[in-house]
C-alpha cells in the first residue's frame, strides 16, 4: 500500500502521519509535472506522461523496500 497525496500542506502532513503511524511509503506527484495532485497533472501532461511516472516510481520504491528487507533478513 501506498500514500499518494496532494503535494500541498495538508496533504504532505496527512501523507506524514499516516507513514508513521502504519509503516506505509507515502510519494508525491513530482515537481516537474507542475500540479499539485494527480488529475491537475494529467490534465498537464497527459495520461501516458503521469501513469509511466506512477509505474516507475513504484517499481523503484518496491525495489529499495525489497532490498532493505533482504538486508535485514541476512542480518
Amino acid at each position: 500500500i501506498f500514500i499518494l497525496y496532494d503535494r500541498d500542506a495538508t496533504g504532505m502532513k496527512k501523507a506524514r502521519d499516516y507513514s508513521k503511524q502504519y509503516g506505509l511509503n507515502a510519494f508525491f506527484i513530482n515537481k516537474r509535472f507542475n500540479a499539485k495532485d494527480t488529475s491537475d497533472a494529467v490534465k498537464l501532461n497527459g495520461f501516458s506522461e503521469v501513469k509511466n511516472w506512477i509505474i516507475e516510481t513504484l517499481n523503484a520504491t518496491m525495489r529499495k523496500t525489497t532490498t532493505s528487507i533482504v538486508h535485514k533478513k541476512n542480518r
